[in-house]
């Protein structure tokens, strides 16, 4: 069965912070660019592989892409100015309980 995550930023304010479900295998982070207290913070918790969107919600822009460190790709991506939003999902490698 599929799961569907929404994403709701009251007043269009962005802050960093993680979705996980227990019977899940992935977390998702959804980081401000301009937070990098998060960055710092949870550098070792983003350095594995992971998918990962970079979003401008103002001018409905897209960019994804893996990687094998996310922090460190992120850091790369500073360079590209259009985004405003990461979100990075990760594997927490705790298998799936499939339930009938």
């Amino acid at each position: 069965m599929a799961k569907v995550f929404q994403i709701f930023v009251p007043d269009n304010t962005l802050v960093s912070r993680i979705i996980s479900c227990e019977t899940q295998v992935t977390e998702l982070y959804v980081i401000d660019r301009g937070d990098k207290k998060f960055f710092a913070d949870y550098a070792s918790e983003l350095n594995k592989p992971a998918l990962y969107i970079l979003v401008n919600r103002d001018r409905k822009q897209l960019y994804v892409g893996e990687t094998d460190d996310s922090v460190k790709r992120l850091r790369n991506h500073e360079a590209k100015d259009f985004w405003t939003e990461a979100i990075v999902f990760h594997s927490t490698g705790i298998p799936c309980q499939l339930q009938r």
